[in-house]
């Protein structure tokens, strides 16, 4: 007879114990893959804390850039292996600098330059986008060497 009370009992704290709601860590919440530039941080020069991207125009080059600090960008949107802006029916690659992993950018001709570049749309590439080709997607040759046997 103690030996029924006694797996009872231990059967009932087993119960109960499980039916406790757990206390834990608020899960981060989901972070959108695509944002408005303004929306990122300041525009100024990348050597000042507050300042997310900065944008040159080199005129007499007939180009402009786009710097656009890393870790401003992934604090509003989820982190992804490569990124792309967004403008004028477009999509751009950005780059990472080589020298400054925290540091992407975009170099394209005066004449794709948009109106307002606050208000281009940066945004995170899905794994499949970054490794592989779609069926909607056209291939192109980037870069093209030639080298001289000797």
């Amino acid at each position: 007879m103690k030996k029924i009370v006694i797996i009872t009992i231990l059967i009932v704290i087993l119960m109960t114990s499980s039916c406790i709601k757990k206390q834990g860590a608020e899960p981060e919440p989901v972070k959108p893959d695509q944002i408005i530039l303004s929306q990122i941080g300041m525009e100024g020069k990348l050597t000042e804390n507050q300042s997310a991207y900065e944008i040159l125009n080199m005129a007499d080059f007939d180009i402009w850039v786009l710097y656009l600090k890393k870790d401003k960008l992934t604090q509003q949107i989820k982190p992804s292996n490569g990124y792309r802006a967004l403008f004028n029916n477009q999509q751009y690659s950005l780059k990472q600098n080589p020298f400054n992993h925290n540091i992407l950018k975009l170099l394209l001709p005066t004449s794709l330059k948009p109106e307002d570049p606050s208000k281009i749309v940066i945004k995170a590439m899905s794994e499949r986008e970054n490794g592989m080709m779609k069926n909607d997607i056209d291939l192109a040759i980037e870069k093209i060497y030639i080298t001289k046997a000797p």
